[in-house]
């Protein structure tokens, strides 16, 4: 039967393109019986009009009078290795429609591993055009990175073949008193290649996990170098959004993608995202060891590091917010006096205060010289942020851990509520995401200060998105010993108080999975806090 190509317009019409070839009815037969396992009603969306595919084929009907030119038009959707999956069949449709709709793609998925001499007539966008079919006589020569095939939609022939987790567990100790269970995510591929990403949320490592396998159900078999159109995938089609544990899952996988992305390529990640902006990467270490936090701060001085960041931990328990406020401002007192005026020093309160209370923590820092305040209440009320914000002008408030995606930062961002944002690469959507974020805060001269609390795969993200993004600040270290610089078959390089760009492709590092099989997941207990009352107080 005489076959034509169109295009599937925005309201669903059908646009004839031009003419092709001549297939007949046992061609097409053949074709349908040879993926009878991906033509079986799959539920696929209309989303991208361009990879649809229309084939009409003769149908019976009871009455045999009616039979003739009666025909059934079959809706179709291309993967990425060009296979057809079956969506919606329609009977009965009218003879004139069956000379105004395309077969040729199917016979094109029959030649997957036939790839095409020039490129294919598709343009981008809207209306775009489906490729004429692939026949046996046309030889490959569209390459991707390594010398690698690419079919006439773009993709590449790798594919995902697992997607894994494993838990690092990182206990305190008499010394190093940061409490973690690490969750990396591991993704392999037909081509022995490997990503590396981060997906641990504190508290809640077994849901993300839970999460992480349900995704592993849609993108195995999936090109991992299409970063952009996986993450919109995960992100888009669980109905229900946003959150800390799909987030998580999301960004482990994204970090992933991006290591494996770069080493397709040959090159560090931060070179894919445009190179870098800076040399080097600022950080700021935490107040995370046994000891005063005068000692802590006097040793990371002393080690090279610019900036401490602590808190009035041992104080939290069964006190008011106004008197939290107290202990914050005097601690700080105590650690400038001893460290002297060029040392940053971060404050973090895990918002725990009141609006009031926060005021007046901000008034009694402000005459301390104070880098910035983190968290300083509830993260849920963003013009209660602004209030605080703008009523001690002279220290900086941080705050965006606890949020998740661009739509999560969006109303601080344009209300300009605060003047630094903290977006986790964890959680908050992964490189990807975070370089979404900041994009926007930039056009709010608004800078970004990821928090990191995180492990050296999180740690090795965050260079490479700091790298490459002008508004970055100041990336917080936790110098979890001995477990971060071990978990790592290199250590990433930290030289007075600044990392160095890793240099290796992808993220530019590799587990040392012999060290890590001696450190397992362990029972890291739900933190809690009471007022005096014994009223649950904010962690």
């Amino acid at each position: 039967m005489p076959e034509s190509i169109f295009r599937i317009g925005s309201e669903g019409e059908l646009e004839k393109v031009e003419e092709t070839f001549v297939a007949d009815e046992d061609r097409l037969q053949e074709l349908l019986a040879r993926y009878p396992d991906v033509l079986a009603g799959n539920q696929m969306s209309r989303a991208a009009p361009r990879r649809w595919v229309l084939v009409a084929r003769e149908v019976a009907v009871p009455d045999a009078a009616e039979s003739a030119g009666r025909w059934s038009l079959d809706h179709l959707f291309l993967d990425q290795d060009g296979i057809p999956t079956l969506v919606e069949v329609k009977r009965s449709v009218d003879t004139r429609i069956r000379r105004e709709v395309v077969g040729q793609m199917l016979d094109y998925a029959a030649n997957a591993a036939v790839y095409w001499k020039t490129p294919p007539t598709l343009a981008t966008g809207d209306g775009s055009f489906l490729p004429a079919a692939a026949t046996p006589d046309r030889q490959p020569a569209i390459l991707g990175a390594a010398g690698r095939p690419q079919s006439p939609l773009g993709q590449g022939k790798m594919k995902i073949t697992d997607i894994r987790t494993i838990d690092v567990g990182a206990p305190p100790d008499e010394h190093f008193l940061l409490n973690r269970n690490w969750t990396f995510v591991l993704i392999d591929t037909d081509e022995g290649i490997t990503g590396i990403g981060d997906a641990t949320l504190l508290d809640m490592d077994t849901a993300v996990i839970g999460v992480i396998q349900h995704l592993r159900n849609v993108l195995l078999g999936q090109d991992p170098t299409r970063v952009e159109h996986l993450w919109q995938q995960m992100y888009r089609h669980p109905f229900w959004r946003g959150g800390p544990v799909l987030g998580a899952a999301i960004s482990g996988i994204d970090m992933a993608l991006w290591d494996i992305a770069g080493k397709v390529a040959g090159m560090p990640v931060y070179k894919m995202l445009g190179g870098a902006v800076r040399d080097r990467v600022r950080c700021y270490v935490r107040n995370d060891f046994a000891g005063t936090a005068v000692d802590q701060a006097l040793e990371a001085r002393d080690a090279g590091f610019g900036g401490i960041k602590y808190g009035p931990e041992a104080e939290r328990n069964a006190i008011s917010e106004l008197e939290l406020a107290d202990v914050a401002a005097d601690m700080t007192a105590e650690i400038r006096a001893a460290v002297g005026p060029k040392m940053d020093l971060m404050i973090d309160f895990h918002g725990r205060l009141t609006p009031p209370a926060a005021i007046r923590a901000l008034q009694k820092l402000e005459p301390l010289d104070v880098f910035f305040a983190e968290e300083l209440i509830p993260p849920d009320n963003i013009p209660a942020y602004a209030e605080v914000a703008r009523a001690v002008p002279g220290v900086p408030v941080a705050t965006g851990e606890r949020l998740y995606t661009r739509w999560g930062f969006r109303e601080l961002i344009e209300t300009r509520a605060v003047p630094i944002i903290q977006p986790d690469i964890c959680y908050a959507g992964g490189i990807s995401e975070l370089r979404r974020i900041a994009a926007h805060a930039e056009t709010h001269y608004i800078q970004v200060a990821p928090h990191n609390p995180n492990g050296p795969v999180a740690t090795a993200a965050n260079l490479h998105f700091a790298a490459a993004t002008p508004n970055f600040l100041v990336l917080e270290y936790a110098r979890k010993k001995p477990y971060f610089e071990e978990a790592l078959a290199e250590p990433l390089v930290v030289k007075d108080g600044h990392f160095e760009l890793p240099t290796g492709p992808g993220l530019g590092i590799e587990l040392d999975f012999d060290y890590i099989a001696k450190h397992p997941r362990h029972l890291v207990p739900i933190g809690s806090n009471w007022h005096a009352d014994g009223s649950a107080a904010d962690v």
